[in-house]
């Protein structure tokens, strides 16, 4: 029975997300695509775009779980789905830290991003 209740919670959830409209009553894309084609990619770049296409994608979910728990009724779908959600942010760290063991260009753009917050918050 329990079973059955959170199936028919989860498809209204689904509806819900499937009514998503912009102002001009289009349907809103929720989930990204791959940004690049790879194969176009040169051999060295590929593993730092795999990781920015992660980190897309890991943004996508957070994005979407915590919309969706938004609107569920269910405060234990709610709770799993937030939950879920602080674990898709982990995984943007871990592709992250990745992505800043090959991409020294990227850590002295963070860095530099650091310091013009510092300057302008101070």
């Amino acid at each position: 029975m329990r079973n059955k209740f959170l199936s028919n919670q989860i498809h209204k959830i689904f509806l819900t997300l499937s009514s998503f409209l912009t102002k001009k009553g289009e349907a809103k894309q929720m989930l990204s695509k791959i940004p690049i084609d790879l194969n176009k990619i040169k051999p060295a770049e590929v593993d730092k775009e795999i990781l920015r296409s992660a980190i897309i994608a890991e943004l996508d979910a957070i994005n979407l779980y915590e919309e969706i728990a938004a609107f569920a009724k269910n405060k234990h779908i709610k709770t799993v789905l937030l939950d879920v959600a602080r674990e898709e942010k982990e995984h943007v760290g871990e592709f992250q830290t990745l992505l800043l063991t090959f991409d020294t260009e990227q850590v002295e753009a963070l860095n530099e991003g650091k310091r013009e917050v510092e300057k302008l918050t101070s």
